[in-house]
Formats: C-alpha cells, sequence, structure tokens
C-alpha cells in the first residue's frame, strides 16, 4: 500500500493509474460477458473509457502549462532579486582599519582610515572584527561558567616536564590567572594591572573553553559571545549591513515558499563568499535577527560549507593560531583534525539553545 501511494503521487502516475484498472475493468466486463458479447456494447464502453483518459489528459497537460509558467515566474523573479542583491553586495564599503598587533604589549592597534575598502576587503576586515572581539568575549565569560581550578586541570597537565612549564605551561598559567583576576576586579567597579601575554596564548584558551562546552553540551557561553560579538561589530556598520541582511532575508523568504526551494537556496548560497557566510551567521546571532530568520537559514542549510574553524570553533589543521599571526609553540600544538562543517544539525541545536535561553 506505502508503495502504491508513493507510485501515484504526480498526475502522471495517476493517468497510467486509471488507465490500467480501466482496460481491467474492460477485460474483466468481455470475460464475463463474452456469450451475450456485442461488438457495440464493446466500443461503447472503450469510447467512455478513452474519453475519461483524454478528459484527464487535457486537466494534465493545462495544469503542467500552469506549473510551467509559474516555474518561469518563480525564475524570472529570483534571479532580478538576486541580482539587486549582487548589486548592493558589491558596492558596499566601509572605512579601512588596520588592526597591527604589538609584539611588545601584547595587544592589538588599531588604526582608522577615512579611505573606503574595496569590497573583498571590506567583509575580509567585519570578517576579522568578528573574530577577534568574539574570543575576547569568551575569555572575559570563562569565569561564568568554569571554576579556575577545574579549568586550569583542562589546560596544564599534571605530569608536565620542567622544560615544558617554563616554555609554555607557565604562560598558560599566567593568562589563566590574568582572566581570573580580571573577572573578580570587574565585579566591584575596579581595574588590575595584568602580566602582558601573547594573545596566542589566549586564542588556545579560548579553544579549550569552547571545546569543553561543546562536550558539557554547554552552548549559551558560545551563544552569548557570538551575540554580543555580532551586536557590538555590526552596530558600527548598521547602515551598510542592515541592508545587505535585508536582502538576503527577502530571497530566502521568498525561495521558500516556491516548488523547488533547494535549487535556488543552492544558487544564492554559491554567489556568497566565506567571509559572507561568516558575517549572516554572526548575524543570526544577533538582536537583527529573529526565529524566522534563523529558520530560513537553517531550511536553506546555508552554511554547510563553513567550516567551524572559520567561526572560530574548532582549531586550525595546519596548528596555527586563529588569527593566524603567530603559530602555536610546539607544546601547545594541537593535533590536526579534519575540517568540520557547520551542520544541519550543529545549526539546529545552536538554534534550539536560543529559543530556550529566550524562554
Amino acid at each position: 500500500m506505502r508503495r502504491l501511494k508513493k507510485y501515484i503521487k504526480n498526475e502522471r502516475s495517476w493517468i497510467i493509474t486509471i488507465s490500467i484498472i480501466a482496460f481491467s475493468i474492460l477485460c474483466c466486463f468481455f470475460i464475463s460477458e463474452r456469450s451475450k458479447f456485442h461488438w457495440g456494447d464493446f466500443g461503447s464502453i472503450l469510447g467512455a473509457i478513452t474519453g475519461l483518459i483524454a478528459f484527464i489528459g487535457v486537466l494534465y497537460t493545462s495544469k503542467q502549462n500552469k506549473q510551467q509558467f509559474l516555474n518561469s515566474e518563480e525564475r524570472s523573479t529570483f534571479f532580478e532579486m538576486l541580482k539587486i542583491f549582487i548589486s548592493y553586495r558589491d558596492s558596499l564599503r566601509v572605512k579601512k582599519i588596520d588592526w597591527k598587533y604589538d609584539k611588545t604589549l601584547h595587544d592589538w592597534n588599531i588604526i582608522q582610515y577615512e579611505e573606503f575598502c574595496t569590497t573583498e576587503k571590506t567583509y575580509q576586515q567585519i570578517t576579522f572584527e568578528l573574530c577577534c572581539i568574539f574570543y575576547v568575549e569568551i575569555r572575559n565569560n570563562i569565569p561564568n561558567y568554569l571554576s579556575k581550578e577545574e579549568f586550569a586541570k583542562e589546560i596544564i597537565p599534571s605530569n608536565r616536564s620542567t622544560i615544558q612549564w617554563y616554555s609554555s605551561y607557565n604562560y598558560l598559567a599566567i593568562a589563566i590567572n590574568n582572566i581570573y583576576n580580571g573577572y573578580n576586579w570587574s565585579k566591584s567597579g575596579g581595574v588590575v594591572n595584568q602580566i602582558p601575554i601573547n594573545l596566542n596564548t589566549y586564542d588556545y584558551i579560548c579553544l579549550i573553553a569552547i571545546r569543553t562546552y561543546l562536550k558539557q553540551n554547554n552552548f549559551k557561553p558560545i551563544i552569548e559571545a557570538i551575540s554580543k560579538t555580532a551586536d557590538f561589530c555590526f552596530s558600527k556598520y548598521i547602515n551598510q549591513l542592515g541592508t545587505y541582511f535585508r536582502n538576503a532575508y527577502y530571497i530566502l523568504e521568498m525561495v521558500s515558499g516556491f516548488n523547488y526551494p533547494k535549487k535556488y537556496s543552492d544558487i544564492f548560497r554559491a554567489q556568497l563568499s566565506k567571509d559572507e557566510l561568516v558575517l549572516l551567521f554572526f548575524n543570526s546571532f544577533s538582536s537583527l535577527s529573529n526565529n524566522k530568520t534563523r529558520q530560513l537559514y537553517l531550511d536553506a542549510d546555508l552554511f554547510n560549507n563553513l567550516e567551524l574553524k572559520d567561526i572560530r570553533l574548532k582549531e586550525n589543521i595546519n596548528n596555527i593560531s586563529r588569527m593566524e599571526y603567530i603559530s602555536f609553540p610546539s607544546t601547545l600544538q594541537q593535533n590536526p583534525v579534519k575540517n568540520e562543517y557547520v551542520s544541519y544539525e550543529f545549526l539546529s541545536r545552536l538554534y534550539k539553545s536560543i529559543d530556550i535561553k529566550n524562554d
């Protein structure tokens, strides 16, 4: 029965099915009435059946023509919208900002210019800002979710050698102290002088924190960091990015009502660079988005080509830091891992955690 239902889902199968049934009825009639068979009766029945099949065929053809017209309209509308999106995307510019790493103070020097970036550099610059600030938010949130002793055990092995301690783990211990001391002083409105530590060390600590959260299925600190990062970064570029995000939303909303939404959403995704996908990913967690936006992104499987390392949730397989400005010390190098992507299941779990948080 299930096979039959699956077989007769479309109109063409219906016509074939009805024809077979009609032919079977005709054969049964011929067998049962062959003793008093008249060719005139046979012709009448055959004419009625063929007339019915012809009528169904006309309806089917009419519907097919209508469907082709609708598909043509959908295709035309989609590519017109896509043309508008690409035109705006290619004209989007922001003022140039340079992030230069100071190896003495172990901090960023941010230099702003009056000139505008090229289109490609625009998205690269915003993505870089998102990634830097995301790790700052992860770092600041660690004391809220992990005790100092618990976290130190995750990072500093008890069987370390003296050479390893002074070459690498000593710096990690100082960085952990900086994080928790800064947090404790900030609660009372104070500020503490911290020992300057290479930002790459903090990157490593953030990686371990994220890995711990994922192991615990605790998405809350990750979502909070992404949301704060997105709201902070996008607030500076709201006039430019607001239109970009709305155009992307309207295209996906329109496509969701098409007969073949996946085909068109795949075409749309193919137009997006990796930096744009990162922007849209962060945007889905920002205050600019809602549940409908996230559902559209999820239904389109928009981020299935985005690697977790691109949104700073996994280490790079080449054993270099996320920011790619300094390599990890050999002791802290991560084991190479295969590329992991933002799967539908993973994204769905993140989005569900937002709903739980809002509830």
